[in-house]
């Protein structure tokens, strides 16, 4: 029995040793450190691109919104803000 458990913590350390690599292990095709920086470069502009674009186009829906807040105040408040509410004030005389 006591070599059974000799043998499993055995491999158990094996297992632990095996899984403690290096980090500069070379990829394959001989990439070297400056081209792995720009493929990661490439990488996160192509992720951020998109998400930049999804910002620029939020905030124009939200200013269109408050605008159209800011007209629906003003046309419950009685006021006209436009000029299309204006002529069909005209329009029904």
């Amino acid at each position: 029995m006591p070599r059974i458990a000799i043998a499993v913590l055995c491999s158990f350390a094996f297992a632990l040793l095996a899984g403690c690599g290096s980090d500069n292990v070379p990829v394959k095709g001989g990439a070297t450190a400056s081209s792995q920086q720009d493929q990661h470069t490439e990488l996160r502009d192509a992720i951020q691109r998109p998400l930049d674009k999804a910002k620029a186009v939020d905030a124009e829906v939200q200013k269109a919104k408050e605008q159209q807040d800011q007209n629906i105040d003003a046309q419950v408040n009685g006021q006209a803000t436009d000029a299309s509410s204006a002529s069909d004030a005209t329009g029904s005389q």
